[in-house]
């Protein structure tokens, strides 16, 4: 079954990403990201190669149906990112809702926090 990872990211410093982040990015086979710019900067840094689409608040009527269809005919993983922290909990989550709403009855919903025992109350 697909899996959507909501992936916490770190908030300034790249070096305080998890180990199980870390594994998250190598398996999965496309990320779903805020600023594509930014998923990019996090990827070089972790020595990963993986395709990611921008899903935004601008385009996450369109985007977030086409990712969540491709799941489930491709039968792939996907991780949520945002630019710093946790996406639908950060100020403006990209694409959170409706990816995790319309994933949830066809495909797995998994959060990755970041270590940060408030995020873990708020998930």
């Amino acid at each position: 079954m697909p899996t959507l990872y909501v992936v916490a990211t770190p908030i300034g410093n790249l070096s305080d990403l998890s180990p199980r982040v870390r594994e998250t990015l190598e398996k999965v086979d496309l990320v779903a990201a805020e600023d594509t710019r930014m998923a990019m900067k996090l990827l070089n840094h972790l020595g990963l190669s993986r395709p990611a689409v921008s899903c935004h608040r601008h385009n996450e009527e369109s985007r977030a149906s086409v990712i969540i269809e491709r799941m489930i005919a491709e039968n792939i993983d996907v991780a949520l990112t945002c630019d710093a922290g946790t996406p639908a909990i950060s100020g403006q989550p990209p694409c959170g809702r409706s990816l995790a709403g319309g994933n949830s009855r066809r495909a797995g919903v998994r959060p990755l926090r970041h270590g940060d025992g408030a995020l873990r109350v708020r998930l």
